[in-house]
């Protein structure tokens, strides 16, 4: 009831922290040794976050997590211009370019520290309709559910675990946790 007599700006927020919240739990509790999972990161001189920054050994991954309870996600590519993102029809192309400039932030960080590391982005849809064959892609960001997600993060890749854990500390640094987010790895995995 509560929930109902919020403004539509809190309702918005509330589940999306829901949806966050979601992959956080998957994530930590699917991801294999080796990749370490940090949620809930600042940006620099920023007021956005990055929702889940994860270094696996396929590159380093930024997540951003959308809820759209029974909405339908596509990528429509016209014939002429740029592809778009659509949720139940409406253009929600904006969402790309979000995660486009996430990504630019934690790619100068990476770059600075081990160039040949591969940065990849990913929206993580929870609730939403995905097409059921294939992984759609825009402007080279996968959109995934929670499962597809990890099991993209658990495969093989070209960066050693040495690698890996240089780059955690760099990018734990560069992207401290916002208010609120604890700052250690527990001991039985990388997960922040």
């Amino acid at each position: 009831m509560a929930l109902r007599q919020a403004p539509a700006t809190e309702r918005s927020w509330l589940t999306g922290a829901v949806g966050e919240e979601m992959v956080a739990a998957t994530l930590d509790a699917q991801c294999r040794d080796g990749v370490t999972v940090m949620h809930d990161r600042a940006r620099p001189r920023s007021r956005a976050n990055i929702d889940h920054l994860v270094i696996a050994p396929t590159g380093v991954w930024v997540v951003d997590t959308k809820r759209y309870p029974g909405r339908r996600v596509r990528v429509r590519r016209p014939l002429f211009g740029e592809a778009r993102l659509t949720i139940d029809g409406r253009d929600r192309t904006k969402l790309v370019q979000g995660l486009s400039s996430q990504m630019a932030d934690v790619a100068a960080v990476v770059g600075q520290a081990l160039p040949a590391a591969p940065v990849h982005g990913a929206f993580c849809f929870v609730d939403a309709h995905l097409p059921l064959l294939g992984v759609p892609t825009i402007d080279g960001h996968l959109l995934l559910h929670r499962r597809s997600l990890v099991r993209h993060l658990n495969a093989d890749g070209p960066l050693s675990s040495t690698d890996a854990r240089s780059l955690t500390d760099t990018l734990a640094a560069a992207f401290p946790p916002t208010r609120g987010q604890r700052q250690s790895w527990p001991a039985t995995g990388r997960h922040a």
